[in-house]
C-alpha cells in the first residue's frame, strides 16, 4: 500500500475511533453498543497496518482475490451489526410492552381507588379531602 493511501487510511480510522468515542462520551452511544463498532474499527486498523492478514484470510477461505475477501468481511461485519441491533430492538420492544402493561394496571388501580373514595364520600357524606 502506498504511503499516501496508508496515511489517509490511518487518518480515516482515527477519525472513526474519535467519532465513536465522542458519541460514547456524550451519552449518544452506550459503551456496550459501541464495543461492536470499536471492534469493527480495530479490524479495519489491523487490515490497514498488516495487509498480509487479508491475503492470509482470503487464502484460508479459498477466495482468489483479496478485494473479494474484503467485501466478504465487510458483509460479515454488517450482518453481525444488524443482528446485534435487532437483538437490542427486540429487547426494547419487550420492555415497552411490559411498561405499557404496568402503566395500564396502575391506571386501573387509580380509577378503582377514585371510585372507592367517591363511594365512601357518598356513604359518609364527608369529603375525604376536607379531613
Amino acid at each position: 500500500m502506498g504511503g499516501l493511501l496508508l496515511r489517509f487510511s490511518l487518518f480515516v480510522i482515527a477519525a472513526y475511533f474519535l467519532l465513536i468515542l465522542y458519541l460514547i462520551k456524550k451519552k449518544k452511544f452506550l459503551l456496550r453498543y459501541g464495543i461492536l463498532w470499536l471492534a469493527s474499527g480495530l479490524a479495519m486498523l489491523v487490515l490497514v497496518l498488516f495487509p498480509g492478514v487479508l491475503d492470509t484470510l482470503t487464502g484460508i477461505f479459498g477466495i482468489e482475490l483479496a478485494s473479494n475477501g474484503l467485501f466478504v468481511m465487510c458483509i460479515f461485519f454488517i450482518v453481525m451489526i444488524l443482528v446485534f441491533l435487532t437483538v437490542i430492538v427486540t429487547d426494547f420492544s419487550y420492555r415497552m410492552k411490559k411498561l405499557a402493561q404496568n402503566a395500564a394496571i396502575a391506571e386501573k388501580r387509580l380509577r378503582d381507588l377514585e371510585e372507592n373514595v367517591m363511594l365512601l364520600e357518598k356513604i359518609t357524606e364527608v369529603k375525604i379531602t376536607e379531613v
